[in-house]
């Protein structure tokens, strides 16, 4: 993350190029299980297009509505996500 705190801090944007994201991608930055991600997509906490079985593209507009209300069972759990990681998906 200090990469990315230091290109940020000299005016360079670090967002991905590609407003889609995998469950895989999300996991990654977010630090948690791949599944966790499909999980909350089954719930219908997170909004996204099945792409094949366990497979889905979330757009970075909807991870962001997500970030910004979630639901409350992980609401505590969204909250201590680091800004930065955050910042860094949805732009």
């Amino acid at each position: 993350m200090y990469l990315t705190g230091l290109i940020t801090a000299i005016g360079y944007s670090t967002r991905p190029i590609l407003d889609n994201y995998s469950c895989r991608e999300i996991a990654k930055n977010l630090c948690v299980h791949p599944t966790t991600v499909v999980y909350w997509v089954r719930q219908g906490w997170l909004k996204a297009k099945k792409r094949y079985v366990n497979c889905y593209q979330i757009k970075s507009r909807d991870l962001e509505q997500f970030f910004n209300n979630p639901p409350q069972p992980i609401r505590h759990r969204i909250a201590a996500i680091d800004p930065q990681v955050v910042r860094y998906l949805v732009g």
